[in-house]
């Protein structure tokens, strides 16, 4: 592990096995959080401004992501929401709708280079809005 800064980046996904891909993935280079339900990813929202971005599966028990993603938005606007789900193209126009424009989709099936591109740029974009 190196001593440099690390954004920290909240993982929320209710299956194990791609936590733990998600958890290896983003662990050289992030900080990582992980929750697995939007009610655990509130509670970790109101007690860590230190979260750079949020990685959101949309189907989850109990609070699904589309809720999560209203309540996160409440919290703290500015946080980079990414919507991490297996290939949902219609939740788009139903968060259009409800005011919650995420930072980005990316579906399970693309590729784990698109996925961590994307949540560099969110990184990116929190560090410049601090």
């Amino acid at each position: 592990m190196n001593s440099q800064y690390q954004p920290t980046i909240l993982l929320v996904d209710d299956d194990p096995m791609v936590m733990e891909a998600l958890t290896y993935l983003f662990g050289d280079e992030y900080s990582t959080l992980s929750a697995d339900s939007g009610e655990q990813a509130i509670e970790l929202i109101k007690g860590n401004p230190a979260i750079s971005a949020v990685v959101l599966d949309i189907r989850m028990s109990g609070m699904g992501g589309v809720e999560a993603c209203r309540q996160l938005k409440l919290i703290r606007p500015e946080l980079p929401v990414i919507i991490n789900t297996a290939g949902h193209p219609d939740i788009r126009p139903l968060l259009k709708n409800l005011a919650l424009e995420p930072f980005a989709f990316v579906t399970k099936e693309d590729s784990v280079k698109n996925l961590l591109q994307v949540v560099r740029s969110a990184c990116n974009e929190d560090d410049r809005q601090n």
